[in-house]
């Protein structure tokens, strides 16, 4: 789908990945395609994605799907102003939205690791219910946190707020998910491996990956299909 006044969908693709301070290569990473082909084809408008794959730069990249398919919905920005707000005490949500509890004194490491504080913040996250459906998330299942450190860079920055869906714990390859590592809330790139094994990888080439066993101190939290960055 291309809109002539607003440029072509490969065109907004590649808006997008350069507003994020992306390569081709780090974005078919973050998606968890085996190579930059896919990314190049759908920025040179030789291949139109299909909606899967759109849903998935969406969520890389922080625009909306809307946007990506035809130029609207404001810019290669975080979700438009107003989708995604902070809770004020004592308005109530609209019935078009939801609010999703946001721990703000839990940490999520994208580093080395951050001590759990399992303290949850009175001012929960307030999402359209419209973003949810999209995801495939059911409201009881979202929860919304803050991570630390820079492994996830270029990806998520240090201080970024992740919203997390408590109902797929099932590893996909090469999406990335929330765990519990030894007492440790982190965000990784998950792989599995043979017996029994999770391979822990970040966007941040600095850091190398991990093996983890699965069973005692480690779990999977989560996946992680939302995420908001104000970026210094």
């Amino acid at each position: 789908m291309t809109d002539t006044t607003k440029g072509s969908i490969g065109e907004r693709i590649a808006q997008a990945r350069k507003a994020k301070g992306m390569t081709q290569p780090q974005l078919a990473k973050a998606c968890g395609w085996d190579s930059q082909g896919r990314v190049s084809n759908y920025e040179r408008d030789k291949r139109e994605p299909k909606s899967n794959d759109v849903r998935i730069l969406a969520s890389v990249l922080g625009v909306s799907e809307s946007w990506l398919w035809t130029g609207e919905d404001g810019a290669a920005t975080p979700l438009k102003s107003g989708t995604v707000r902070e809770w004020v005490d004592g308005e109530a949500p609209e019935d078009d939205e939801v609010d999703v509890p946001f721990f703000g004194e839990v940490e999520l490491s994208a580093g080395s690791g951050t001590t759990v504080v399992a303290e949850v913040s009175k001012a929960p996250i307030r999402f359209h219910r419209q973003i949810l459906r999209s995801a495939d998330v059911t409201p009881s299942a979202a929860a919304c946190c803050r991570i630390s450190g820079d492994s996830m860079e270029p990806i998520l920055p240090n201080g970024a707020t992740v919203g997390i869906n408590t109902h797929q714990t099932a590893i996909v390859d090469g999406k990335m998910y929330a765990v519990d590592h030894g007492g440790l809330l982190r965000v990784k790139i998950l792989q599995r491996l043979p017996g029994g094994k999770v391979l822990l990888r970040s966007a941040n080439p600095s850091y190398g990956d991990e093996e983890v066993e699965v069973g005692d101190g480690f779990r999977v939290l989560g996946r992680v299909f939302w995420s908001s960055a104000v970026w210094h």
